[in-house]
Formats: C-alpha cells, sequence, structure tokens
C-alpha cells in the first residue's frame, strides 16, 4: 500500500493540533491498520500538471485543482481515471472557459 496519503492526512491532523506530534507514528499505525484490505489509487494536482505539459497546455495550480475535482465528480468507473482519461479533462476544461 503506498502509505504517502495517510502520511499526508496525518500531518494536516497534527497541523490542526487534533494528532500530537509524538502520536504521529501510532496514528498512521491504526490508519494502516483500519484500511488493510483497501486499494486506494490517488491522483493529485501535480499529476494534472504533469498531463498538461505533456499535452502542451499550460495551466495553473487552480485550473489543476478544478480538472481533478471535475474528474472525482464525474468520472466513468467503467473506464476509471488514467492519462487519457486527464488529458480529455483537460481539454474539456479548457473548451468549457
Amino acid at each position: 500500500m503506498n502509505e504517502n496519503w495517510l502520511q499526508k492526512i496525518i500531518e494536516a491532523l497534527v497541523l490542526a493540533n487534533l494528532v500530537q506530534p509524538f502520536d504521529k507514528q501510532r496514528a498512521l499505525d491504526v490508519c494502516k491498520e483500519k484500511v488493510k484490505d483497501e486499494m486506494h489509487v490517488v491522483w493529485d494536482v501535480e499529476d494534472v500538471m504533469t498531463q498538461a505539459g505533456n499535452d502542451l497546455v499550460e495551466i495553473t495550480e487552480d485550473d489543476a485543482r478544478e480538472i481533478l475535482a471535475s474528474l472525482h465528480r464525474n468520472h466513468d468507473a467503467d473506464v476509471g481515471i488514467n492519462w487519457d482519461v486527464i488529458s480529455t479533462a483537460i481539454a474539456r476544461y479548457f473548451q468549457e472557459r
């Protein structure tokens, strides 16, 4: 399992003073145990920006966030999200503007 996203969540909880810094590892272990039978694929703003660059399209981080949110709201579970789907979402985003 890629625990990077769990570590980001724990860090956010520490910053919000909901988890004490000395409890970070314990919190991570509890989260890992809770999701041990799950699989999570994580796409992020950096992925969208990278694909836009590959498509020779300049976008801002705010654009990438909006595209990522649109992908989340509108993805087809039969197809999933992949690089081609991200490229299509980028093109559609600028067509609709």
